[in-house]
C-alpha cells in the first residue's frame, strides 16, 4: 500500500463562499486549522482560491511554513 503524503485537502476562499468580498474567515480560520494539524501530525494540501491571494499573504505563509502544501483553483 503506498501512503499518502497529505491525508486531507482544504478549500480556501474568501467568506462565505467567495461571494461576498470579506475574508475574516481565512484570517481566524486558517491558524485554528493549522493548530488542530500540527497536534494530529496530519500534512494537508491547501487549495486557495486566486481571488484571496492578495490579502492573504499571511495566512498563505504560515500554511508553508507549517509544511503543508498549496495549490490554486
Amino acid at each position: 500500500m503506498v501512503e499518502k503524503p497529505y491525508r486531507i485537502t482544504v478549500d480556501v476562499e474568501g467568506d462565505f463562499g467567495g461571494r461576498i468580498p470579506e475574508i475574516t474567515g481565512i484570517r481566524e480560520g486558517i491558524p485554528k486549522i493549522l493548530w488542530l494539524l500540527k497536534r494530529h501530525d496530519i500534512k494537508a494540501l491547501f487549495f486557495i482560491s486566486t481571488e484571496i491571494v492578495e490579502d492573504s499573504w499571511k495566512e498563505i505563509d504560515s500554511i508553508q511554513k507549517a509544511g503543508h502544501a498549496l495549490g490554486s483553483h
